[in-house]
């Protein structure tokens, strides 16, 4: 599947740009908003994604396949799974619901999921400044000694969990290769993302979680579902579209 067109262009009315990320694929990411990229940021850090493609296809729909939907992402992780974004700020959301109904049910026949994402579950707390700079670290480099003697201490661990601090301290290690090796995640966060020296990181005790692929909650939770759609404000007051029930005559293009 090819991107359906390409969009690194100069604009005065859009952000765009490309983030490399060769640790990962050899190809850069392209993005059209700061919040696709704080996207691209996020995922980047997700434990099992090996693949990411803006625009990877373009989808017909209606009954003379009049009306085409072009998604932002697919992301595909490492057991095979394939999840379909669109990373749109919430306020816009309900104008696209049809859309997303009838691109989902596409994309469920043709086995991906589909997920709307907005900046809810991306911009949480200072995490997109973590990301960030975990991310810049991730692109340099370190001498081959001294992440294999954090990741030596790390398999010789009996806790599940342990502080970055810690393992600065135990392996005189600098904190900025503990941010190098987190932002290519050879080392992963037990919980929050933050590049505070408390942070807790996997010891080996939670090695599975190095070996499974878990698709973050923060994701998993935005799958798009035909006839409703929940989400959570930052209050926790649930608010919802709901759309009466019907089964559109759709076409699949070819993607």
């Amino acid at each position: 599947m090819k991107p359906s067109r390409k969009v690194v262009t100069r604009s005065p009315h859009r952000v765009v740009g490309l983030i490399a990320c060769n640790w990962l694929q050899k190809q850069p990411i392209e993005y059209e908003s700061q919040l696709e990229k704080r996207f691209i940021q996020k995922i980047l850090l997700t434990q099992g994604v090996t693949e990411v493609i803006h625009q990877p296809f373009q989808i017909e729909y209606g009954d003379a396949l009049e009306k085409k939907y072009t998604p932002d992402f697919l992301i595909t992780f490492q057991d095979g799974t394939k999840i379909v974004v669109e990373v749109k700020p919430e306020k816009f959301i309900p104008k696209f619901a049809d859309t997303f109904d009838a691109a989902g049910d596409i994309l469920q026949q043709r086995n991906f999921k589909f997920c709307v994402v907005s900046e809810l579950q991306i911009d949480i707390n200072d995490e997109p400044e973590s990301i960030d700079l975990l991310l810049r670290y991730a692109k340099g480099s370190f001498p081959r000694s001294n992440i294999e003697a954090v990741k030596q201490f790390i398999s010789g661990t009996t806790t599940r969990e342990i502080s970055i601090k810690e393992v600065c301290d135990c392996t005189n290690s600098s904190i900025h290769l503990l941010f190098h090796l987190l932002g290519r995640r050879s080392l992963r966060f037990s919980k929050e993302i933050s590049t505070s020296p408390n942070t807790l990181i996997l010891g080996n005790a939670g090695g599975e979680y190095y070996d499974n692929v878990f698709i973050p909650d923060w994701l998993n939770n935005t799958q798009w579902t035909a006839n409703s759609r929940v989400r959570q404000n930052d209050n926790g007051v649930g608010s919802s579209i709901r759309r009466s029930h019907h089964t559109p005559n759709l076409h699949v293009g070819h993607f």
